[in-house]
């Protein structure tokens, strides 16, 4: 995980009034995985690692403590409903069919600050399926930003 993730003011604008959960989820499980060259989680680079729903569940997961008996933890509905939560806020685009990987959880963060400087820059840690997604979402960048 990142040693330090900062949110910017469209990012809390967004999460504001959202139910705790989706907050949690994206504060504790989706930014902090987030590859600030291109603004997508859920791909593994050297930098960054795949995001599961059982990931996800184990950020947001409440340990015992006095008074507590054992770890309560969120139902996988609780986790679906809460991420389209976060993608209906425009915080999050899913980015879908990847050949295998398909089943993966791969997300855009919409909001969040990315580095554009090295946004091209080689990733020695970089699989090919995940150099595929990277330009697929550069790619869908540019189809966005051309004017029709």
């Amino acid at each position: 995980m990142v040693s330090r993730v900062s949110f910017n003011e469209d990012e809390l604008e967004a999460l504001w009034g959202l139910p705790w959960l989706p907050q949690l989820i994206y504060m504790r499980a989706i930014r902090p995985n987030m590859d600030y060259a291109t603004g997508v989680v859920g791909i593994r680079t050297s930098r960054t690692k795949r995001i599961s729903y059982q990931a996800i569940r184990e950020q947001v997961e409440q340990h015992e403590t006095q008074g507590r008996k054992g770890s309560d933890q969120v139902s996988m509905s609780a986790l679906r409903h809460a991420i389209q939560q976060l993608c209906k806020a425009g915080l999050l685009s899913r980015v879908n069919g990847h050949g295998d990987r398909s089943a993966c959880l791969v997300f855009r963060c919409l909001l969040a600050d990315v580095d554009r400087s090295v946004q091209n820059k080689y990733d020695r840690g970089t699989t090919g399926s995940a150099t595929e997604v990277r330009q697929e979402v550069q790619q869908e960048e540019q189809h966005q930003t051309k004017p029709t």
